[in-house]
């Protein structure tokens, strides 16, 4: 039987792009990515492509994802729809309770655009409690006039600062 070493090499050539479209694909859920695994597989080789991606970390995609709510929830408040960013903020302090005390005291300023004090001061208890530590935006921020002068705030601030 006649063996084609044209066609052979061809069909190396097309199974190299293919695993290293595989590698890539398992790479894209790595911090190395997909781009990056696909480089490293088609220039060095599928199988060390493989190796590299399996000792890459893998990618926390909560992190992402809340990163992506955040920036949305930043958007609404710019765009004054603070419902849509109340709804925002509470998707981003449900997925991190105690890690999200910029998400609580965003919270906290919506409702100090809305003149509820009451749960303006819970969501500045909570973003305290969670450790928001900016001293500066909690003294020189206008929204939170409305409630400086009130013995709830006074000691919410002595309680935590």
């Amino acid at each position: 039987m006649y063996f084609n070493l044209k066609s052979y090499a061809s069909m190396i050539f097309i199974l190299w792009i293919i695993l290293s479209f595989v590698v890539a694909a398992i790479g894209n859920k790595r911090k190395i990515g997909f781009v990056w695994s696909l480089l490293a597989s088609l220039f060095l080789s599928p199988i060390i492509g493989l190796i590299i991606v399996t000792f890459s970390d893998k990618r926390d995609f909560e992190e992402e994802e809340v990163q992506e709510i955040l920036e949305k929830a930043e958007w609404a408040i710019h765009k004054k729809n603070y419902s849509k960013a109340k709804e925002l903020y509470q998707k981003v302090i449900e997925k991190k309770p105690d890690g999200s005390p910029h998400s609580c005291f965003a919270m906290s300023l919506i409702y100090a655009r809305e003149n509820d004090k009451e749960a303006e001061l819970f969501w500045l208890k909570k973003a305290l409690k969670n450790g928001f530590n900016n001293l500066e935006m909690l003294r020189n921020n206008d929204l939170l006039n409305n409630i400086r002068q009130t013995p709830e705030y006074k000691d919410i601030i002595k309680s935590y600062i």
